[in-house]
């Protein structure tokens, strides 16, 4: 669980919130790397992750403007990929901030581009989210995940297919335990969590109709979300099936 408040510091609102909702749409997912306040390391140095105050604050208190989030794709958190929404639509929360992930960073700094970062943390099993600490930022409780933008309905054939989906994929991860050395329930359980979290990102995702399209055509689920990233980083590309 990720520290949101001490005596006398408190974690950005908006990062509060950004832990909940990746909470929600991954309940079974890792928190091994998950943090806020930083440790002794971080406060030798400077961090967002060490308390700061604002000085257009009228109180004492000192902020928290950063989160690491554990990259668990299986558990349902796949962090590049929120990070890569974060970065492409510009998020106002990241204006005097960054994320960080797998040696790259990002952010208005870096013309909101991926550059390699060469700070002595990787971060490779976490992504790092840093705000700026002004209250209209951190006081910003748009959600991360969401946007008004990309709402979509879905029809009875999407439904159709997503459900196959689950099935096709529930039925793989079964079979694969129940012939595993040692039966685990709980590894099943988090699979099928992990799926689960990857279809709602999908539905949430500024590409899902596209998503949506390309499984019509036959493709998976994760083969269709590829080839939706490369269409979209390839000007001019031709959907392949």
């Amino acid at each position: 669980m990720v520290a949101v408040a001490g005596r006398t510091w408190r974690l950005a609102p908006c990062l509060t919130l950004l832990v909940d909702e990746v909470d929600e749409l991954a309940p079974r997912r890792s928190r091994r790397s998950d943090g806020s306040i930083g440790d002794a390391a971080h406060s030798a140095r400077k961090s967002d992750h060490n308390p700061e105050d604002d000085p257009r604050d009228r109180d004492d208190t000192r902020w928290v403007t950063a989160v690491d989030l554990t990259h668990d794709p299986r558990g349902g958190l796949d962090v590049g990929e929120l990070l890569d929404d974060m970065v492409q639509r510009r998020d106002p929360r990241l204006e005097g901030g960054y994320v960080i992930f797998k040696r790259r960073q990002a952010g208005p700094n870096t013309g909101w581009r991926w550059v390699r970062y060469g700070g002595d943390n990787p971060h490779e099993s976490h992504g790092h989210v840093s705000v700026g600490n002004t209250a209209r930022q951190r006081d910003d409780m748009r959600s991360w995940l969401d946007d008004e933008e990309f709402d979509m309905t879905l029809t009875a054939q999407d439904i159709a297919l997503l459900r196959a989906e689950m099935e096709a994929a529930t039925h793989k991860v079964a079979v694969a335990v129940l012939r595993a050395p040692e039966f685990n329930v709980d590894e099943l359980e988090e699979d099928v969590g992990g799926l689960v979290g990857r279809l709602n990102r999908v539905i949430r995702s500024s590409n899902a109709d596209l998503v949506l399209s390309l499984m019509g055509r036959g493709m998976s689920l994760e083969d269709a979300v590829a080839e939706a990233k490369r269409i979209e980083n390839t000007p001019n590309a031709v959907p392949q099936t």
